[in-house]
């Protein structure tokens, strides 16, 4: 959501191995063969049923006497579902050169879905490997904000021109290609749109194809566009209107499923889900209180907005008014279904008077952060003061930079930015970050222009 990709952090799939596994490998990685195909081919199953306790283990193992193609890296990678968890172990290769043809590189980004996971490959690239963040990422929001804009005015016969020259540049997610069809009445051009954009393999999420097919109210639309589905989607011509509301006994299962599913995993459960189903106002707000964060609890809400998954749209405010904190429900209300008439939100209420952390307290804090070895206990013990304790904007600021990631520090400056007693100066935080998207990015969720 942010996609949970933006909200939901998670670790590496081999990360809870202790930190003497990770040691860099000798000797040196350009010394080494590459692991054969038939070997290869033995090695993935292996470690797709191995514990993630064992998992790194295997894999330095496996890179103390190896290097790797960027294929046998993607694929490695796709033993896990999280794109965080992928990224870092695409990133633990580059970082020891085990990475046998960095000038592929480029596979290994856009294999991913993740705008972030991109980003993070990006940052950790081998020497040698030639990447570019504009060809590669996701058109970011602001971005496609102007794009849609344009097109919406640009003429009939230049409408395929430029298409074209934004696709030499950027890729579109599903909702970005849904709102560019959206752009005209016809629901034949509106698929022609679609179809031309899965054609030219530009679709950075084809896992959520269904959300093109269901928002197209024409039969033939949705009949055209499954048909003209990019690989790895799974889709049918059933309108979201045809999926039944999960049943109250079947509902009870997956609520409990929900509730001990990890953060890094639960996109991938809530998405399974919703190509069966759909879901009352009543059962989401059920699914988004098994997150602790009012901001999770707002992305799992959303999600199911965004995926056209709302049984009984009409019924949106209730679920705003589920939310304990302002913030929370503010957030809901604002992605709400298509064709739901929120009431005006009320004001949020004046924060009571909060001191921020001490500095003998903010010691101990930064100290315990640098301690950890990875990002994701990093991540997780800011995160855990998060819930506990105010922090002032400069404090944010320094707590961001002990993190490795632009992507993971954007995150989790939002995580923390309503726990900040100064606002007025949150514009300090954005300053920090590398990429102009994930400042962007701060700045909004910390209510700064």
């Amino acid at each position: 959501m942010r996609p949970f990709q933006n909200l939901l952090l998670a670790g590496v799939i081999f990360m809870a191995a202790p930190s003497a596994l990770l040691a860099r490998p000798e000797p040196a990685g350009s010394a080494l063969p590459v692991m054969p195909p038939h070997e290869f081919k033995g090695f993935l199953e292996t470690l797709k049923k191995t514990p993630e306790e064992k998992a790194g283990q295997l894999l330095n193992g496996a890179i103390k006497k190896n290097r790797f193609t960027s294929k046998q890296i993607a694929d490695l990678a796709d033993t896990t579902s999280s794109q965080t968890d992928q990224a870092d172990i695409v990133c633990h290769f580059a970082k020891h050169d085990r990475v046998a043809d960095p000038e592929n590189w480029s596979l290994v980004i856009n294999s991913r879905t993740s705008p972030r996971a991109q980003e993070r490959i990006i940052e950790c690239a081998p020497k040698g490997a030639q990447v570019s963040l504009t060809e590669k990422l996701v058109m970011p929001p602001h971005e496609f904000k102007a794009f849609l804009e344009q097109f919406r005015k640009t003429p009939e016969g230049e409408v395929d021109k430029l298409l074209k020259g934004e696709m030499k540049k950027h890729r579109f997610t599903s909702k970005q290609i849904a709102d560019l069809a959206d752009t005209t009445s016809s629901q034949s051009d509106q698929a022609g749109i679609v179809c031309y954009i899965a054609k030219q393999n530009r679709v950075a999420d084809p896992e959520n194809w269904s959300l093109i097919v269901k928002s197209r109210t024409s039969q033939r639309a949705q009949e055209r566009i499954t048909a003209c589905a990019p690989k790895g989607a799974q889709v049918s011509a059933a309108g979201a209107s045809a999926l039944p509301v999960m049943a109250p006994q079947a509902f009870k299962g997956f609520l409990a499923k929900v509730q001990k599913t990890r953060d890094s995993e639960l996109e991938a459960v809530l998405n399974s889900a919703i190509q069966k189903n759909r879901f009352s106002c009543q059962q989401i707000a059920a699914l988004a209180d098994t997150r602790g964060f009012y901001g999770d609890q707002a992305d799992v809400a959303c999600y199911f907005a965004q995926k056209q998954s709302v049984a009984d749209p009409e019924n949106w405010p209730m679920l705003v008014r589920s939310r304990k904190e302002p913030r929370g429900q503010e957030l809901v209300a604002r992605c709400a279904p298509k064709g739901v008439q929120m009431p005006p939100h009320p004001p949020v209420p004046p924060r009571p008077q909060v001191s921020a952390m001490s500095s003998t307290e903010f010691e101990a804090l930064s100290a315990a952060v640098q301690k950890e070895n990875f990002d994701k206990k990093k991540v997780s013990r800011l995160r855990e003061a998060g819930e506990k304790h105010h922090f002032t904007a400069d404090q944010v600021k320094t707590l961001i930079q002990l993190l490795s990631f632009d992507g993971d520090r954007a995150e989790t400056a939002c995580f923390l930015a309503g726990r900040v007693v100064d606002r007025e100066h949150w514009s300090s935080v954005a300053e920090v970050l590398n990429f102009k998207d994930n400042r962007q990015k701060v700045l909004d969720c910390g209510g700064s222009k």
